[in-house]
């Protein structure tokens, strides 16, 4: 075996590089060094990977290799297969999220799940800013406020609906004479128009008989309509 020992190597004109007929072998343990680049018309083939930065347009990737990363940053991806992932933590979406098969809560829908054409199924507690949904929250104030709106108010004394309750339109409050002795309750109206739906009258207060029920509607500023059984 012959050995050639250079300082450098130019091509015959020795102005460029030399053309390496058959390529060039770096045995194992060994490897090209420097600080200028590589520049490569055909394919780099490395077996036992890369090592170091990759940077520049990675556009020529082709073929259905997989890829294996820890993280992945960007400013928007397309997908036009399926993308499959069942340990997603949060999605935050700026936009529209649209489940076209439906939606289901908890491991398989045991939680709820709504379908395609919008029906809905809920196993634990609706709710919004006044309670469960299912449920007409209690209130025990003597005289109605407008947090009282949507809940319901068991009395044994009377109650005041006033110019403060400050209930908006369509707001309503129920009210249940919790008297089990057949005494009638007084529902007093002071500052505040009280229609009775029964005759469309607009006197001042109404009386509700022992274990009677009445519903008080907001129908305008500081208007209202009442109806119920046992109300007079």
């Amino acid at each position: 075996m012959s050995e050639i020992r250079v300082n450098k190597l130019k091509d015959e004109g020795g102005t460029g590089a030399p053309i390496l007929t058959y390529g060039i072998e770096v045995p194992v343990g060994y490897g090209i060094t420097g600080a200028g680049g590589v520049n490569v018309s055909g394919a780099c083939t490395a077996t036992a990977g890369f090592v170091g930065n990759i940077t520049g347009d990675a556009s020529g990737l082709s073929g259905s290799p997989n890829i294996t990363i820890n993280n992945l940053v960007g400013v928007a991806a397309t997908f036009s297969g399926v993308v499959t992932y069942e340990d997603v933590t949060n999605v935050d979406s700026l936009g529209i999220i649209t489940a076209r098969s439906g939606l289901e809560i908890g491991a398989a829908g045991v939680g709820g799940t709504i379908t395609s054409v919008g029906n809905a199924e809920f196993v634990g507690i609706v709710s919004d800013s006044k309670g469960n949904v299912r449920n007409i929250p209690a209130s025990t104030n003597s005289t109605i406020v407008a947090a009282d709106a949507g809940k319901h108010i068991s009395i044994t004394a009377g109650i005041t609906i006033n110019a403060s309750t400050n209930f908006a339109i369509g707001d309503a409050v129920t009210i249940f004479n919790n008297q089990g002795d057949g005494n009638d309750e007084i529902i007093t109206v002071t500052g505040t128009t009280l229609y009775l739906a029964s005759d469309a009258t607009a006197t001042g207060n109404r009386t509700l008989s022992g274990r009677g029920v009445a519903t008080i509607l907001c129908v305008a500023a500081n208007t209202y309509v009442i109806t119920g059984g046992g109300l007079s």
